[in-house]
């Protein structure tokens, strides 16, 4: 059943519950209880933004645990900057429900995020790992177009990226577009490729060359 996301305003309150863990609490939908997540971290010091790696995140309902979230230590997030960054309430997928967000990774100097998806299951009330979702650089979803865009830079100030699109499809993302900017043979040059998925098919939309200092141009030309 799909809800009105206008009247899902949340607000979120953080407080530190103890040298290593910190607390959000929020709605994930109108007429849902609150919920609380919390967030326990190992290896960190006293500064909140030194964390360490997180271990867990609990859900709780009116201080009762209803659900467990476990970080193996091979897997286990590092913080990154402010409590608050780590962890959020946010529709991806598009179903009306808000999903929990878990920060993975950063690179770039925080310029691409890598998150762990959580889909919040409405029939039983749990947060499902989406797998999927955390080997893709997530930069923001637009739920009227049911679009997720990805977005990875990779050097040259900027002019080295791949920037993707995807779609909810029967809870499922599908590919929509990839653009890949990668170097010409020389420094002097950049290749921007655009691949479109038709019918579940890749295909070469088009690929065209532009010169360094003009790599965030909208057109581009042959290459000579």
């Amino acid at each position: 059943m799909r809800l009105g996301v206008t009247a899902m305003a949340v607000l979120f309150v953080l407080q530190a519950l103890g040298q290593n863990s910190r607390q959000l609490s929020g709605r994930v939908g109108p007429r849902m209880p609150s919920l609380t997540f919390r967030s326990t971290f190992e290896g960190g010091g006293v500064d909140s933004e030194e964390l360490g790696s997180l271990k867990r995140v609990d859900v709780l309902s009116k201080d009762q645990i209803i659900q467990t979230i476990q970080f193996p230590d091979d897997d286990s997030p590092l913080s990154f900057g402010p409590p608050e960054d780590q962890i959020r309430l946010e529709d991806v997928d598009c179903d009306g429900y808000k999903d929990l967000l878990v920060l993975k990774d950063v690179g770039y100097g925080g310029v691409n995020t890598w998150y762990f998806l959580f889909r919040y299951n409405v029939r039983s009330g749990k947060f499902e790992c989406y797998s999927k979702f955390e080997e893709l650089p997530f930069r923001k979803v637009n739920c009227t177009t049911k679009l997720v865009q990805t977005h990875n830079r990779e050097g040259w100030a900027g002019c080295l990226y791949e920037e993707g699109t995807y779609r909810w499809v029967h809870g499922k993302l599908d590919p929509v577009r990839l653009e890949v900017s990668d170097p010409g043979e020389d420094a002097s040059h950049v290749v921007r490729t655009v691949y479109v998925w038709v019918k579940g098919k890749k295909r070469l939309q088009s690929r065209r060359w532009y010169p360094i200092d003009d790599c965030h141009a909208t057109r581009g030309g042959s290459r000579k």
